[in-house]
């Protein structure tokens, strides 16, 4: 049940035209392509198994259009670079990775990010949450969802998306997460950035995971 949760966890938060591919577990990866692992350099042992992770999920999904074994390299600002005419994005945290692809035609970014369904670490809540988010988090003292994290997420997502949009990194303090919980969605609002309009999000949790994803349509 827990493999099958997880894997309709994001399929379920994004349009049925964007495909996923994931790796649940730790399970044999195959090898970087020679382009990834020169565009790596030398990394640890962590970041060298997420990146490949992250790569392999990419591969899988572009094989859905057609693509046979595409490298997926890094753009000046750390994110993956994909083919022409694609966008796509990749998460990971302990245990699961995934990575979403969509036409360029369709979509102009789209962000997604998994988290552990736990507290963030001590201070990191100050550092990326605004007075009134830190307000309405007070206001869910109690509840068995980790908000915090939630929220933590959230901001992951539009700022994966936001930055596409707008050709460089989107700091978290201008990204304002406004969630509808009954609805499973979140607004992110950037109102300080004229570019980039309201974000929609949509948010699940299942299986001790934190899914959270945002597209913005073409």
């Amino acid at each position: 049940m827990i493999r099958l949760e997880l894997a309709t966890l994001f399929t379920s938060l994004l349009p049925s035209s964007i495909f996923t591919a994931e790796i649940i577990g730790e399970s044999p990866l195959p090898a970087l392509q020679p382009a990834e692992a020169e565009a790596l350099g030398r990394a640890g042992s962590k970041r060298l198994r997420d990146f490949t992770k992250g790569r392999a999920c990419a591969r899988r999904a572009l094989f859905a259009f057609g693509f046979e074994a595409t490298p997926v390299l890094i753009g000046h600002d750390g994110a993956p670079l994909w083919p022409r005419g694609f966008v796509g994005s990749i998460t990971h945290c302990q245990g699961y990775c995934v990575a979403a692809v969509g036409r360029e035609a369709e979509f102009q970014a789209l962000g997604v990010d998994a988290e552990p369904l736990a507290a963030l670490p001590p201070g990191v809540l100050d550092l990326v949450a605004s007075p009134s988010e830190r307000s309405w988090l007070r206001g869910q003292e109690g509840s068995p969802f980790s908000w915090d994290r939630i929220l933590f997420s959230a901001k992951e997502s539009a700022f994966k998306a936001g930055a596409r949009v707008l050709g460089q990194p989107l700091p978290f303090n201008e990204i304002e997460i406004v969630f509808d919980r009954n609805a499973g969605a979140f607004e992110a609002n950037l109102s300080a950035v004229r570019r980039v309009p309201r974000l929609q999000g949509r948010f699940r949790v299942a299986s001790g995971l934190i899914a959270t994803t945002v597209v913005i349509p073409a």
